[in-house]
C-alpha cells in the first residue's frame, strides 16, 4: 500500500529522500495541539538501533542530513547523502529513522522546554501574532484555526505514549509516500524499500479528514 516514487538525475552526485504521511494540523483538536511539529522535532532523537548522538554521528559519516518536518497537512522525514557505494547504509539509517523511533523521555523533556522557549519568543513576533490570529478568525471550526507549535498547555500536557501512540496511527502503508530522487539505480532502490516498508501493518482504521469548514456568509473582525 506504500506509494514509491523513484526519479533518477545523474547529473549530480547527490540523493534526496522523503517521507510524508497525512497528518499536520488535519488530525490536530483542542487537546492535541502542536503534536505533529512536537514528533517532528522528535523523528531524530533516538530510534532502536541508534542514540540521538549516534544518528548524528552516523548520518554525518554518509556526508548527510535528517530531519523532521510537519506542517498543516502532513509529518514527514527528508534527508539527503552523497550518492556513493553506501548507499543501502543511507537508505537504512533513513528507514530506521522513519521506522523505529522510541521517543527517549529524556528528549522528550528537552523538546517540550524548546518548544515552550519558541512559544515564549512568539509574544513578540507582532507578524506572526497577526496571522495566528487570522487563522482563528477565517477558520472557526477546522483545525487550521491551530497554530502548528500548539499551545503552552497542551505542549506541557503532551507525554511520551501519547507521541508514540499518535505516530502509530499516522505511520500507516495506505497514507505514506517515500521518494528517492537523485544518482540511483530505481530497481536497486524498489527492491530496498520494498523489503524494509513491508514490517509496516496494515492499519484496520485510518484517521478521517476532518469535515470542511461551513463558509462565511458575515465579514468577521478579530483584534487583540
Amino acid at each position: 500500500g506504500v506509494r514509491l516514487l523513484v526519479k533518477e538525475h545523474h547529473e549530480v552526485p547527490v540523493v534526496a529522500i522523503q517521507s510524508v504521511v497525512l497528518g499536520g494540523l488535519l488530525f490536530e483538536n483542542q487537546t492535541n495541539s502542536g503534536i505533529n511539529n512536537f514528533l517532528a522535532g522528535m523523528l531524530t532523537r533516538g530510534s532502536q538501533r541508534f542514540s540521538r548522538q549516534e544518528l548524528a554521528e552516523a548520518v554525518e559519516s554518509l556526508a548527510g542530513s535528517v530531519r523532521g518536518f510537519s506542517g498543516r497537512n502532513s509529518l514527514g522525514l527528508s534527508g539527503s547523502f552523497l550518492s556513493t557505494a553506501q548507499l543501502d547504509n543511507a537508505l537504512d539509517i533513513f528507514l530506521e529513522t522513519l521506522l523505529h523511533p522510541t521517543f527517549p523521555s529524556e528528549e522528550v523533556e528537552k523538546r517540550r522546554r524548546e518548544l515552550l522557549l519558541l512559544l515564549k519568543n512568539r509574544e513578540d513576533d507582532l507578524a506572526q501574532i497577526a496571522f495566528d490570529l487570522f487563522y482563528q478568525t477565517i477558520f472557526m471550526e477546522h483545525p487550521y484555526r491551530f497554530p502548528v507549535l500548539g499551545n503552552e498547555e497542551t505542549i506541557r500536557a503532551l507525554h511520551r505514549d501519547q507521541l508514540a501512540d499518535y505516530y502509530r496511527t499516522l505511520l500507516s502503508p495506505q497514507g505514506l509516500v517515500v521518494s528517492v530522487v537523485g544518482d540511483v539505480d530505481t530497481a536497486q532502490v524498489v527492491d530496498h524499500l520494498r523489503s524494509a516498508l513491508e514490517v509496516l501493518p496494515t492499519m484496520s482504521k485510518v484517521a478521517s479528514l476532518p469535515p470542511h469548514e461551513p463558509r462565511a456568509t458575515t465579514i468577521r473582525k478579530a483584534g487583540k
